[in-house]
């Protein structure tokens, strides 16, 4: 009798520490049904989107400017690099939508065997409500960053849930997307 308190509270521990992966888990399953209404539900796209573009804007801010141009007119560079974020950010908001992700999944099917998707390289919270992910795919190196998500635990309504809160891109990718954007 004296045990059910602390029973209880082990598998309230134990459910807790689970969900954050069961959540992972529909998230690879919504994407391998190419379900894009689970797939809204799954993810803060506005949150997402808006950690993308900022880290478009800081990469390219963070570029030093080229001597010969910066040398003749010191105003040009941040407006290049203000017109760049711009158009790229104008990408993200094309591109990073359900469809979009449940379509370049999608492309990631493995074909005959061949290890393209992308594997869990560690998970742990980063917080009480936080939740942190490292993925790489098979093109990666070892020594390649690994594309990073963030899970929160969020409320709507009623309903408590784990949802995609910001997603960090490795340098080699923020690169593709600056040289699409230019």
């Amino acid at each position: 009798m004296t045990n059910r308190p602390l029973i209880a509270a082990s598998l309230a521990v134990a459910l807790y520490g689970a969900w954050p992966y069961a959540t992972l888990l529909k998230l690879r399953q919504d994407l391998q049904r190419h379900d894009v209404q689970a797939l809204q539900g799954d993810i803060d796209w506005s949150q997402v989107r808006a950690g993308l573009k900022a880290q478009i804007r800081d990469s390219l801010e963070g570029r030093p400017a080229p001597t010969a141009v910066s040398a003749t007119r010191d105003d040009l560079p941040p407006f290049g690099a203000g017109f760049a974020a711009n158009i790229a950010g104008s990408a993200v908001d094309h591109e990073v939508t359900p469809q979009r992700m449940a379509d370049a999944f999608g492309a990631l099917t493995p074909v005959a065997g061949a290890a393209t998707q992308p594997r869990l390289e560690a998970a742990r919270f980063s917080g009480l409500t936080t939740f942190v992910v490292k993925l790489r795919t098979a093109s990666e190196a070892p020594t390649d960053a690994p594309v990073r998500l963030k899970l929160a635990l969020v409320r709507h309504g009623w309903r408590l849930g784990w949802e995609v809160t910001n997603v960090w891109m490795p340098p080699a990718l923020l690169e593709q997307s600056e040289t699409h954007a230019s």
